[in-house]
């Protein structure tokens, strides 16, 4: 490649004494604080791969590759994730959240707690609410500490709070005050969980169940809560060749450009990018989601004809929903209602009779138009913050879509409402019980989407082969 910007030397002219630049090698840097690490690796075909861990629990908070092209976008890059790796001097404590059903046995263990970690010098902060506060804090905490008297509900909690460490105080310990042996089981479990993170399991080589003749670029974003996630796959006729992530602060475009660029410099033919995102998505690819600044952005058009390569665009909840038919093919009419951690409305995708229903301008599954609207026990808001109030929330964004579309199963993807016995014991106030649909609760939604684009991705493609067919005879003739 010619003429590319000298990102080693750039790198190395940088005069910040806010970190401790190390070079391991010509293709290995290191910006290193006391609370956290970024990693700059070069590989071949000038990709570039920047990353950011947090010291206090290994976990990373920044991950994107990208190729060296053009020297002021390498630059933004670079500076954002400068930016990032200081502001973890504002998370180096690890901030952990004691809850039990009121709060006052735990507030204090967690003074005994504090006293223990400030004699041995640990970066910790403790504090104590009620279970029913729980939901509202837990965002601002990196670890949850349950009492044993609502140990029961760990298993519940931890999978409403997947991006947290939950865990139980030790009966034993928490009867005797035992803050010392407390903050060493915290310790192991912390380590524990970094190991895991470490052993992540990537799917390349797996086959896909929409075994298509393609190759094809599927890219997926979805929103927990938290961060926003990237995801990037590459099938190879239903074989997996690629499969990575993108970490994002917030939901902007600028990584897409820079994941497909770098997809395409590891597998150079492509026939086919699909890519599923939040928001309206109408059938030309525009994407219309004015709570990320994007309102009739035409996304497919730029991929077009930036690449020369027929794409799809989606939206996640629909491609999502169209995976789960792949793979359950007995259902024909199906729900999928996802709901993020913490927000009073999601989304959802439908299929009738085998169909999916896009509506015009691809605004079904668009709850925000009505939900808005409907009368509550509280503002909507405060509701998203409890658990109660998510199930109550839920229940009256299913409630028409039941009473419409009478699914045969409907599919949640929603943190907070896990329990799908309780939440059909709710239903049955209002709708009879040989009308409730079959309730599963899902955790992730990504491997849904990638085989709901791959699927859409092979019908469009086979369509698009057709159409440049009939062209060339049009032409010829």
């Amino acid at each position: 490649m010619k003429n590319v910007f000298d990102f080693r030397s750039w790198i190395k002219s940088r005069n910040n004494e806010e970190y401790a630049l190390r070079i391991e090698d010509e293709d290995h840097y290191r910006l290193v604080t006391e609370y956290g690490r970024a990693e700059i690796n070069f590989y071949p075909d000038e990709i570039v791969e920047i990353s950011i861990t947090n010291f206090k629990n290994n976990d990373p908070k920044y991950y994107l590759h990208f190729q060296l092209k053009e020297e002021e976008h390498t630059k933004v890059l670079f500076r954002e994730m400068e930016e990032a790796l200081l502001n973890l001097r504002y998370e180096k404590k690890t901030r952990v959240l004691l809850s039990c059903s009121s709060g006052f046995t735990t507030s204090f263990f967690a003074s005994r707690l504090k006293e223990a970690a400030d004699t041995l010098e640990l970066d910790y902060t403790f504090e104590a609410v009620s279970y029913f506060d729980l939901y509202d804090q837990a965002e601002n905490y990196d670890i949850i500490l349950l009492a044993p008297q609502i140990g029961y509900m760990l298993k519940k909690i931890a999978t409403s709070l997947p991006n947290k460490l939950i865990l139980q105080i030790p009966t034993q310990a928490f009867a005797s005050y035992d803050a010392m042996s407390t903050l060493e089981f915290i310790q192991k479990k912390m380590k524990k969980k970094c190991d895991e993170k470490n052993r992540k399991e990537k799917k390349v080589g797996k086959q896909a169940c929409s075994k298509k003749k393609q190759t094809v670029l599927c890219l997926a974003e979805l929103y927990d809560g938290e961060r926003v996630t990237l995801y990037m796959r590459i099938y190879d006729h239903g074989t997996i060749v690629l499969d990575d992530y993108v970490i994002k602060a917030t939901s902007n475009l600028i990584p897409i450009w820079d994941t497909i660029d770098y997809c395409l410099s590891q597998v150079p033919h492509i026939d086919l990018i699909a890519l599923a995102y939040p928001g309206v998505v109408n059938e030309e690819g525009v994407i219309d989601y004015p709570e990320q600044g994007y309102k009739n952005y035409h996304l497919k058009e730029h991929i077009e004809t930036h690449y020369h390569i027929p794409a799809i665009v989606m939206n996640n909840t629909n491609a999502a929903v169209v995976g789960y038919h792949v793979n359950h093919p007995q259902y024909q009419n199906i729900t999928l209602h996802s709901q993020p951690y913490g927000h009073l409305n999601g989304g959802q995708g439908n299929m009738v009779n085998g169909k999916l229903v896009t509506g015009i301008q691809g605004v079904a599954g668009e709850l925000k138009y009505y939900l808005y609207r409907m009368q509550f026990s509280d503002e909507p808001r405060r509701l998203a913050r409890t658990e109660q109030g998510q199930i109550e929330l839920v229940i009256n964004a299913v409630l028409p879509t039941i009473a419409l579309f009478g699914p045969e199963i409907v599919l949640f993807r929603t943190p907070m409402v896990n329990d799908m016995h309780a939440l059909k014991k709710r239903l049955e106030t209002f709708i009879p019980l040989e009308y409730i649909p079959k309730l599963e609760f899902i955790a992730e939604a990504n491997e849904l989407i990638f085989e709901g684009l791959l699927e859409y991705g092979g019908v469009y493609y086979q369509n698009y082969l057709s159409e440049s067919q009939i062209k060339q005879a049009t032409y010829a003739a």
